[in-house]
């Protein structure tokens, strides 16, 4: 936080409840693969826009290659207006 200057904001409540109930609610979230892209999606549906940055395949831990594959396929069915997935190479 210091070296950046990028202020931290710790909430009592999972992310996604804090922005639907109490806000601030941002105009994007922006994260890797998380279940609150999803649940925010949905219970913020058309008032934010998601983006997931899916990781390279081959730069993800064999152990955990299939699940996250599998939260990036479920992500893809979601790819509409306002839940966009962008690929990093």
């Amino acid at each position: 936080e210091d070296r950046l200057a990028i202020p931290v904001i710790n909430f009592d409540i999972p992310f996604e409840l804090q922005l639907a109930l109490n806000g601030p609610v941002p105009k994007t979230i922006i994260s890797f693969y998380s279940s609150v892209l999803v649940n925010s999606h949905t219970m913020l549906q058309g008032i934010i826009d998601v983006i997931s940055y899916r990781i390279p395949e081959k730069k993800i831990n064999d152990k955990y290659r299939n699940l996250v594959n599998t939260v990036y396929a479920y992500f893809e069915e979601l790819d509409e207006e306002h839940f966009t997935i962008k690929y990093l190479d």
